[in-house]
């Protein structure tokens, strides 16, 4: 018994010891306080003696009472651990319903408890996913403790995701139901499911991207490239890693592509267009858009997006050259002038091909010359009158068979047996001919190109030989045929389009209606979006049909009033008249919608996408012109966004790249414009102290830019291929005026003129120097052409030209010696008339020693190979007395004088047979 319990009797004891002596006290008092004094002393005896026996009573009670105070602290924390835990902490009866959850459940999902009373779990779970969490209930209430994911929905029927833990509830050895643990795991399945799409879009950008994706450290080495970059450029991954892009680059671009890079470096983004040498050996076009890397604020490398425009720029010579025949044909130019243009096209395109074009007879068993601007003449004369039928060539046999015949190597071909002498005595090795027939499969001649080594033709040449033979059927047929002319100078042969000339007419017509009426329009800039990947994979024919299907659904989601054309290759511009941005928005989310439909074609089923820009008018622009180009740079924008959208135009073009391409339109003007004028630099004998030749120098006076020098216009004629006219205006510019100064009585002397690369590695190089000399009456030997070292690098090419140039019986020349990479052992297979010392090297001879040792080496190597060694730059006496003393041949440069124009040079120069 506890202690409290016998305090309890004692005071009850006391009470009634207490009552009766009230009783007894008025009889006798004194009686009375004795009883109750000596019951107290009784009392007290008992308890003293009782608590004493009992002292481990009440050590026991306080350690009970010790224990219920731990009870009820483990209580208080069980119950804080159940009703404050941010999880979920449910109890299921054995039937899966609902007995017990804490105040969490309320706050993630939105249920009330009084809702989720006596409710079965699997309510809310997805029907999907039921099965699979019943059987997680049931292992549980056999014993097992279960964790898996599961979802469930909120009370507002979003899902939400959860890992959930469940264990048997045990109540008297007995499993009575479930008790679960749920943790909400909705915004990190979230985060994974960010992390999962943003990896598909790194793939999707860098690794399936279509253009070649890399990166640079500041040294300009790679550091990552995409499987695209390895297909363009044909390296691997881990060779491309050990490289510089330097490595790549076309050895003329490489100083201007070095400043863009440290201008990216500097964090100056840049787009420009450059050209390359694939692992073949193959020269590739490249459109590059560099961007700084940073990371923490610093640069630390450059990424790099780059497009292989060879094709397109291929393209895009093609469909000029197509419009300019057919121009010339419309306008009832001569036909051997459309012939030439349709050669000169052809050969462009070609890889080192020269073409002819025969015509029939009236009789149809003979082929006459139409025109071989660049075959050789004897041959063509030989080859005249040749006549039609088997055996006879591959011209012959192909005007009788009526097909293409394709010769690989004519000295081993039966169809040359007897005319087999006459291409081999002009080099010419292999010869693809093609049938032109009229409507009715007569024949009007044949349209041929030849090679100088065994070839055969790959699909993109098969394609340029029809649409030679093509375009050569439509000169012949001009007067029978007008309609059909005037139709293909205005339309697209593929799609049956407008072309961009009939586009621009009417998108003039249209503005000039519309002009200050306050009416806008919009025009749309169409391109689709990996194109050339279908066209590469499947082939061109699944390409043209792609392209033709796409106009008629292009057709078919516009309104009956606008107006669609075929710009060229995969582009396509759209001209909405009177058409606000909203409605603009509206066309052009219909043209998205209806290209967003499989294409099937002869079996393959092709998606294709694509990017829209769009430029608004007056907004954008007043004029065709600006319109198409923002446009333009609206669907670049649009391809970076992703692809498969729409952008409309921003102002966001550089400066710099407007003045580009000003100068760019301007140049291609400059030949027709007269603008170009040659200044010419004497060079001296330093044995005879006279003048022994000349340098023709070109300059540019524009009329409204005034002069532009060299070091900028050279550049952009090399880039856009401008250089190759430009250059033969200046050989036949100079050969004439060395013919005037001859025929005026001057002595004969050495003209000198320039050769870029494209010039040298020209297929036509040869035939239209030796034009020029037949034009002008120059004798060859007065004629100097002047290559760079670089050129050389493809050594036993560069052996065949220069021979061929020298067995024409002109002088040759490498500028800008000293400052290339030369092989002595190549350089003295070349038969090269002089070397030039480049003038960095002359400038510091005076106060350079590593300056003087280099030009004394040069010399020397020189006259051991027995070359004529020129400097160029000389400006001081003491320059010119070291040349002298170290047996240099010849010098220029303005201590003689600056290169002068013809009239200001005669002048000065009248007497070119005194010593200077």
């Amino acid at each position: 018994m506890k202690l409290s319990k016998y305090i309890i009797l004692v005071l009850i004891v006391l009470a009634f010891v207490e009552f009766f002596g009230h009783l007894i006290w008025k009889q006798n008092e004194g009686l009375i306080g004795g009883i109750s004094l000596t019951a107290i002393l009784i009392l007290a005896i008992f308890i003293r003696k009782y608590i004493k026996a009992n002292d481990h009573l009440i050590e026991t009670d306080t350690k009970y009472q010790k224990l219920i105070q731990h009870h009820e602290w483990s209580r208080k924390q069980l119950h804080s651990l159940f009703h404050y835990n941010p999880d979920i902490i449910f109890f299921l009866d054995k039937d899966g319903n609902f007995i017990n959850a804490n105040p969490t459940v309320e706050q993630l999902t939105g249920f009330n408890w009084n809702d989720l009373i006596d409710t079965n779990f699997l309510q809310t779970v997805p029907r999907k996913e039921r099965n699979f969490a019943n059987e997680k209930f049931y292992s549980a209430l056999k014993g097992n403790r279960e964790t898996f994911k599961m979802s469930i929905f909120n009370s507002k029927g979003e899902q939400m995701e959860f890992n959930v833990t469940a264990v048997p509830l045990i109540v008297d050895e007995n499993i009575v139901g479930v008790t679960g643990i749920a943790r909400d795991i909705t915004q990190r399945q979230k985060m994974e499911s960010l992390l999962i799409e943003s990896e598909q879009r790194y793939k999707s950008l860098f690794v399936h991207n279509t253009d070649a994706v890399l990166s640079f450290d500041l040294e300009g080495r790679f550091t990552s490239v995409n499987p695209e970059s390895e297909m363009c450029s044909g390296y691997s991954e881990e060779e491309l890693l050990s490289m510089s892009f330097q490595d790549l680059l076309i050895p003329e671009d490489i100083e201007r592509v070095v400043e863009f890079f440290e201008q990216v470096k500097a964090g100056n983004p840049l787009e420009y267009e450059t050209a390359m040498y694939n692992k073949k050996g193959e020269r590739l076009d490249l459109s590059v858009k560099n961007m700084p890397i940073y990371t923490n604020g610093q640069i630390v490398g450059v990424f790099s997006i780059i497009k292989d425009v060879t094709e397109n720029n291929k393209a895009q010579l093609l469909l000029d050259g197509q419009t300019k025949v057919l121009e010339m044909i419309a306008k009832g130019a001569l036909i051997t002038k459309v012939f030439d243009e349709i050669i000169y096209m052809i050969e462009k395109l070609s890889n080192g091909g020269r073409c002819s074009i025969l015509l029939a007879d009236e009789s149809k068993s003979r082929l006459h010359i139409g025109s071989a601007p660049n075959l050789p003449k004897g041959y063509m004369e030989a080859l005249n009158g040749i006549s039609i039928g088997p055996r006879a060539g591959s011209c012959g046999s192909s005007a009788h068979y009526k097909k293409m015949v394709i010769v690989e190597d004519i000295s081993k071909d039966a169809l040359w047996t007897r005319y087999r002498d006459i291409p081999q005595k002009y080099q010419l090795v292999s010869c693809w001919s093609s049938p032109i027939l009229d409507n009715q499969d007569m024949v009007l001649g044949t349209f041929a190109i030849y090679f100088n080594q065994p070839a055969l033709p790959t699909e993109a040449e098969l394609k340029l030989i029809e649409k030679a033979t093509y375009l050569a059927k439509l000169a012949i047929l001009h007067y029978k045929a007008e309609d059909t002319i005037n139709h293909m100078a205005y339309h697209d042969p593929l799609t049956g389009l407008p072309n961009r000339r009939l586009f621009k007419k009417r998108f003039e017509h249209t503005l000039e209606e519309i002009a200050g009426k306050r009416i806008e329009a919009s025009l749309l800039f169409l391109d689709l979006d990996r194109f050339k990947v279908i066209n590469d994979s499947l082939g061109h024919s699944i390409g043209d049909l792609l392209l033709q299907k796409v106009a008629n659904r292009l057709k078919y989601s516009l309104r009956r009033k606008d107006f669609i054309g075929r710009q060229g290759g995969d582009e396509f511009l759209i001209l909405l008249e009177e058409s606000t941005k909203e409605e603009t928005e509206f066309v052009a989310k219909r043209i998205l919608k209806a290209l967003s439909r499989p294409f099937r074609l002869k079996g393959h089923e092709v998606v294709i996408t694509p990017s829209i820009g769009i430029s608004l008018f007056p907004t954008h622009g007043h004029d065709p012109e600006t319109l198409i180009r923002n446009a333009d740079i609206a669907m670049y924008d649009a391809k970076r966004q992703g692809k498969n959208t729409y952008q409309f135009y921003q102002l966001t073009q550089e400066k710099v790249l407007n003045d580009q391409l000003v100068l760019e339109q301007n140049l291609r003007k400059s030949l027709e414009r007269d603008e170009f004028v040659l200044h010419y630099q004497p060079q001296v004998d330093l044995v005879t102290n006279q003048i022994c030749g000349v340098e023709a120098l070109i300059r540019w006076n524009h009329p409204e830019l005034g002069s532009i020098p060299p070091n900028r216009f050279i550049p952009v004629a090399e880039e856009t291929g401008l250089i190759v006219p430009i250059g033969e205006w200046v050989i036949k510019t100079a050969c004439e005026q060395n013919v005037i100064w001859q025929n005026n009585g001057w002595p004969s002397l050495v003209i000198s003129v320039n050769l870029s690369i494209r010039q040298f590695f020209q297929a036509n190089l040869i035939s239209m120097v030796c034009r020029i000399l037949e034009e002008t009456g120059l004798d060859p030997q007065y004629l100097e052409l002047e290559i760079t070292e670089s050129m050389t690098m493809n050594v036993e090419m560069a052996i065949g030209i220069i021979q061929e140039l020298k067995q024409l019986g002109v002088k040759v020349a490498i500028d800008d010696f000293g400052t290339g990479y030369s092989s002595l052992n190549y350089l003295k297979r070349l038969t090269i008339d002089r070397l030039k010392i480049d003038q960095s090297f002359v400038q510091d001879i005076a106060k350079d020693s590593n300056d003087r040792d280099i030009v004394t080496t040069i010399i020397t190597m020189g006259h051991n190979l027995k070359m004529k060694v020129i400097a160029e730059g000389v400006e001081t006496e003491e320059q010119l007395q070291f040349l002298r003393t170290h047996g240099c041949d010849e010098v220029q440069g303005y201590l003689f004088s600056k290169p002068l124009s013809a009239e200001d040079f005669v002048e000065k120069f009248g007497k070119v047979t005194e010593k200077i």
